[in-house]
Formats: structure tokens, sequence, C-alpha cells
């Protein structure tokens, strides 16, 4: 796995992993007012800033692939196969004893 790919998938899974949090603690007893006042806040906090990396990042990954494709569209690379002339198969070696 590449580094973009893992970088591309860090808000989601934060995302997730708070939604998961605040679900699991809203199910369970809170033990006081004061102490569960804070926690709230810092959930929602936490979630707030969560989903806006997620927007920031969604837009600039967007705003990168639509530059990409009109750099393409301008070098005229869109819509042409390229194709190796003397491309053949490798065959399958079952047995690994190179026949």
């Amino acid at each position: 796995m590449s580094l973009a790919n893992l970088l591309g998938m860090l808000p989601a899974m934060f995302l997730l992993v708070y939604v998961g949090a605040a679900a699991r603690d809203a199910l369970e007893v809170q033990p006081s007012a004061a102490a569960d006042f804070y926690q709230q806040i810092l959930k929602y906090v936490g979630l707030a800033a969560t989903v806006l990396m997620v927007v920031v990042v969604t837009r600039l990954a967007r705003k990168a692939l639509r530059e990409a494709e009109q750099a393409q569209e301008k070098s005229g690379v869109i819509g042409k196969a390229r194709v190796d002339e003397n491309y053949a198969p490798t065959p399958f070696d079952k047995d690994g004893d190179g026949r």
C-alpha cells in the first residue's frame, strides 16, 4: 500500500472511529454530570475536527484530480492506447522447474 493511499484513508478512518466511540459511549451509563459535560464537549470537538478534515481533504483531492485531468487533456494523452507490439505473455510455470 502506498503512502498516498494511507494518507487518503486516514480522515475517513478517524471519522468512523469517532462515530463508533460516540455510539459506544451513548450506550454506557454515565458516571457524573460534570465529567459527562466535558467528555461530550471533547467528543463533539473531535468529531467536528474530523468531519472538517474529511471535507478539506476531499476538496483538495478533487482539485488535484481536476488539474491532473486538465493537464492530460492538454497533452493529448487521453484516448490513445499504449500498445507494445512485442508483448508476449509469460507462461505460468506450475511446477517451478523451468519447463
